[in-house]
């Protein structure tokens, strides 16, 4: 079976609201992340997922989760930009729906 049908399956099994098991559905993700198409112009690769989506919810057919990003604080910035992810598990389209920073204390 190919990743995107096992997520798929997998997410239709899924009760509405908070994912309850984050590990399972990131896995799931990361492994079809390519697979999905996607309008990110962000570099955005299924690997920067692991333990670090954030809200996971499920509200049928969409996906949505937060992703920090660190790119700023690579060249020693403060900030880090949280970008929102809705993914539409039917369609098989993933695209950012929102962007706000977070300040990061050291």
């Amino acid at each position: 079976m190919d990743a995107l049908k096992e997520f798929k399956m997998y997410m239709l099994r899924l009760p509405s609201g908070p994912v309850p098991e984050v590990a399972v559905v990131e896995y799931l993700l990361i492994h079809c992340w390519d697979l999905l198409e996607t309008s990110d112009h962000t570099s955005m690769e299924g690997y920067k997922l692991i333990e670090r989506t954030e809200g996971l919810s499920w509200n049928p057919p969409y996906l949505n989760f937060d992703l920090e990003r660190h790119s700023g604080v690579a060249l020693g910035g403060k900030v880090a930009e949280v970008h929102s992810w809705r993914v539409n598990v039917e369609k098989g389209t993933a695209e950012i729906i929102g962007a706000k920073n977070r300040h990061l204390s050291f």
